[in-house]
């Protein structure tokens, strides 16, 4: 009798375009020893993450796996780590280009938007000054105190 609560081995959820098998799928592939991902190699992932420019779900529907299957793959390949870096670091190249030709046009709010977030070290932004030098030497945790120094630090304070 199958179980009620589980839906069929082919049922895939309305909203995936394909690509995304629902759990029991991976579940049925762990019995017969199978993995959802055999087939489909490094090279494919990488050339998928140039395409889909490194968001791991598009490049996971171009390669018919699922999100997960696909960021695990990235997370155990040294390869694909880089791959993925890099091009997210391309993006965000391309990004910042265009907030420079915003800046480059007058755009006050794009001015403002740099200036909170790259101009700090000048003086620029929102800072919020929690009274710490940077050489200075981190807060104690609570749990590291003993009884005898908060009775200590107590009087201390009452005197």
């Amino acid at each position: 009798m199958p179980d009620e609560n589980k839906p069929p081995a082919e049922y895939r959820h309305p909203l995936s375009k394909g690509g995304c098998k629902h759990s029991n799928d991976a579940a049925q592939s762990e019995k017969d020893g199978s993995r959802p991902w055999r087939g489909v190699t490094d090279d494919m992932v990488a050339d998928a993450l140039v395409k889909s420019a490194g968001i791991i779900y598009r490049a996971a529907e171009l390669v018919g796996l699922d999100r997960h299957a696909v960021a695990r793959r990235i997370s155990k390949s040294a390869k694909l780590k880089k791959i993925q870096q890099g091009i997210v670091e391309k993006v965000l190249d391309m990004a910042e280009a265009q907030v420079i030709k915003y800046i480059s046009n007058g755009d006050k709010d794009m001015i403002r938007f740099y200036l909170n977030n790259k101009g700090r070290e000048r003086g620029y932004g929102n800072r919020i000054d929690l009274g710490i030098a940077r050489d200075a030497e981190p807060p104690r945790i609570i749990d590291d105190i003993t009884d005898a120094e908060v009775v200590c630090e107590a009087s201390d304070s009452e005197a």
